[in-house]
């Protein structure tokens, strides 16, 4: 009798143990096909993504918050015209070329540019960077370094820039044409740049308040001697119909700059006045001037103290390229 009581003991613990051993196996086969639907999952996501990323070719920019008081709409500013195709003049004409809205140089016109700095990327159209190299000598004698921030811009390069700030604008919710206005108050449309033929130079950073900089003042008093002139100025918009870039110096020849800040006029003033079909006659030269020559040497009473004294700093945009 107590046999068979210990053999039916025996018999219900190998049951229970086989009845343990089948719940555990079917628990770790859930369990284990859980984990490989989860983990195939995140693969497929991670695949996705990554091919996602792999696909885009430009990368996602936000659209401009410009308020609309930065960029006016009225006048000549609210009309982006058919600009008409000019070519480069011959002889010293080069240096004052007008580059606008307006005006632009045949597509067949190809700059000779070069490196201006052999630490720096930066290009300019050969004759400019010469005169770059001899101001950028003279403001370091004076502590002052003039940082290249940009140069020569390929039109391709531009064409990008101003067709994806007019995308922004009609995402914004203008009509076509008066995205491309507002856009070209801040970019100019390729070929209208005067960075697309390597004749303007960027110094310094937007993250920084230029116009208020010891270089910005360096530049003032000084760049016209080397034939640079503030292309740009803040008090001259109704004129360029372009925001303020105290950044922006143009190369227009030593005498043309000079008469042009002792008039206080911008380039669009000063070819439309005849001084620049004059000067040009006359065979204005196209390098920097000698600093021991004192005709060229600008006197502080006859500088135009209201050349961009009003700029407030607004206007920055996202970048150099005009």
């Amino acid at each position: 009798m107590g046999k068979k009581i210990i053999a039916n003991l025996l018999l219900i613990m190998l049951a229970a143990a086989a009845l343990f051993g089948i719940s555990y196996f079917l628990s770790y086969k859930v369990t284990t096909n859980a984990i490989k639907v989860k983990n195939a999952g995140t693969s497929a996501d991670w695949a996705g993504e990554e091919q996602t990323a792999a696909d885009e070719t430009e990368p996602v920019t936000a659209a401009p918050t410009l308020p609309a008081s930065d960029v006016p709409l009225t006048g000549a500013a609210a009309v982006l015209p058919t600009p008409e195709e000019i070519e480069m003049p011959a002889g010293d004409g080069w240096m004052l070329v007008l580059i606008n809205r307006y005006y632009r140089l045949k597509e067949d016109y190809e700059p000779t540019v070069t490196q201006v700095m052999s630490d720096s990327a930066v290009y300019l159209d050969s004759r400019v960077a010469q005169a770059f190299q001899t101001m950028y000598s003279a403001a370091l004698a004076d502590g002052i370094e003039l940082t290249l921030s940009a140069g020569y811009v390929t039109p391709e390069r531009q064409a990008r820039k101003f067709n994806q700030l007019v995308k922004s604008y009609t995402d914004m919710g203008l009509d076509a044409a008066s995205a491309a206005a507002r856009a070209a108050f801040t970019v100019s449309p390729a070929y209208c740049s005067e960075s697309n033929y390597g004749l303007a130079v960027e110094i310094g950073w937007p993250e920084e308040d230029f116009a208020r900089s010891p270089t910005y003042g360096w530049l003032r008093e000084n760049a016209a001697r080397f034939g640079f002139i503030e292309r740009y100025p803040a008090d001259k918009t109704d004129f360029t119909l372009f925001h303020a870039e105290p950044w922006h110096w143009r190369y227009v020849g030593n005498r043309a700059a000079l008469e042009m800040r002792e008039q206080g006029l911008c380039l669009e003033e000063y070819v439309g006045s005849g001084s620049a079909a004059a000067l040009i006659g006359e065979g204005e030269t196209t390098t920097a001037p000698d600093e021991d020559r004192e005709e060229d040497e600008p006197d502080d009473d006859d500088y135009n103290d209201d050349y961009g004294d009003d700029y407030n700093g607004d206007g920055y945009d996202d970048g150099y390229d005009d």
